[in-house]
This record gives C-alpha cells, sequence and structure tokens, in this order.
C-alpha cells in the first residue's frame, strides 16, 4: 500500500484512509497493526447516529489518535436522495 500512496502523492494529490476497526483487523491482521499509516486522514464509518468523536476512544485503531471524519448514518435521507452523513 506504501508504494501506491506515494504513486498518489507524486501526482500532486492528497491521500487519506477509509477504514473501519473491523476492516483494518481483517485486511492488516490486527487493529494495531501497519501504524505507519496513521500520519494520514481517517475517516471512518461508525453507523452509531452520532456526529460527534464520543465513539473513538473504544472504536480506535492503526495508530490513529484522533480520526478526521465520522460517518455516523448510512441511510439517510434528503429531498429524497439517499446519502450517507458524516461528521468532521
Amino acid at each position: 500500500m506504501g508504494e501506491l500512496i506515494k504513486a498518489v502523492e507524486a501526482r500532486g494529490r492528497s491521500v487519506g484512509i477509509y477504514a473501519s476497526g473491523y476492516m483494518w483487523n481483517q485486511i492488516m491482521g490486527n487493529r494495531d497493526s501497519c501504524t505507519s499509516y496513521s500520519s494520514y486522514p481517517l475517516w471512518y464509518p461508525h453507523y452509531d447516529g452520532k456526529d460527534s468523536f464520543d465513539d473513538w476512544s473504544v472504536s480506535k485503531f492503526g495508530g490513529w489518535t484522533v480520526p478526521t471524519i465520522k460517518q455516523y448514518a448510512g441511510s439517510a435521507v434528503a429531498c429524497g436522495i439517499a446519502l450517507d452523513l458524516s461528521f468532521y
């Protein structure tokens, strides 16, 4: 993954990570693996309906101390359009 990130950055693009603790555990082997990516912004899904990071103390993974964005709802509707809701 490191080479892919470097290739994207070499093109002048910003990089962020989108993952849940469950996803991180499944892909990386455990929740505490691969802390070298924690310098990138983290956007994590946790559909608890709360627009806050109050859950982070028990949800944290991958070496991040603070997330950047939390996707807290995955089935909201606004103006007849289905969308996800995120907090940052």
